[in-house]
C-alpha cells in the first residue's frame, strides 16, 4: 500500500512528452546524410592527382575525426528536418551571449558553460555516425576508391546500402530534406 502510495507522488513521464523529446533526435538515416555530406565536402578539396595510398590514408584519418566532429552540430528546435542540427550556436543562446555582453545581468537555473556543451541529440549524431563507419567500413571505402566521381555517399550509402539493409525510410527521403 505504501509503494502504491509513494508510486503516486513520483513525476509521471507523459507520452507527449516522450514524443516531444523524441520528435528531435537524429535518426540513421539523418546522421547518415550529414555524415555523407561533411565526408563529401571534406573530399571536395582533395587534388584528383594525389596517389591512391595517400588518398586511403587521407580516408582513415578523416573517418577517425569524422563523428567527434558531429558534437559539433546544435539542435535548433524552430527548425524542421536536417535544418535543425546546425553548427552555429541556437538562437537562445546567442541572445544570452548579447545580453551578457552588453552587461544584463542574466540569472539561469543552469551553469553558463551548459549553454556550449553538446546536445543529447548530438552525441545521438555522434553515436549513429560511428555506428555507420563501423558497419559500412567497406562501402565507404568502395566508395571514396571507386565512385565518388560517379556517385555522391548520400545516394550511395544513405538512398542504397542504409535504405536496402536497415531504414527503407531513408530511400524515400532522398533528398527532399536540405541543411540550410
Amino acid at each position: 500500500m505504501f509503494l502504491v502510495a509513494l508510486f503516486q507522488l513520483l513525476p509521471q513521464h507523459s507520452s507527449a512528452s516522450v514524443d516531444h523529446f523524441e520528435q528531435y533526435m537524429p535518426t540513421k538515416c539523418e546522421a547518415c546524410r550529414m555524415f555523407a555530406r561533411e565526408l563529401e565536402s571534406n573530399a571536395r578539396r582533395l587534388s584528383s592527382k594525389m596517389p591512391r595510398d595517400e588518398a586511403e590514408a587521407w580516408l582513415v584519418d578523416e573517418l577517425e575525426q569524422l563523428c567527434p566532429r558531429m558534437l559539433d552540430y546544435r539542435l535548433h528546435k524552430d527548425r524542421q528536418g536536417l535544418a535543425r542540427f546546425a553548427k552555429e550556436r541556437t538562437g537562445t543562446a546567442n541572445a544570452i551571449k548579447r545580453l551578457k555582453e552588453r552587461g544584463v545581468q542574466v540569472k539561469l537555473d543552469v551553469d553558463d558553460a551548459l549553454l556550449d556543451r553538446p546536445s543529447v541529440e548530438s552525441a545521438k549524431l555522434k553515436e549513429h555516425c560511428e555506428w555507420m563507419v563501423e558497419e559500412f567500413e567497406q562501402d565507404i571505402d568502395r566508395w571514396f576508391i571507386n565512385l565518388r566521381h560517379r556517385k555522391t555517399l548520400e545516394e550511395f550509402l544513405c538512398s542504397g546500402r542504409l535504405a536496402d539493409e536497415f531504414d527503407e525510410t531513408c530511400a524515400e527521403s532522398d533528398r527532399r530534406e536540405e541543411l540550410k
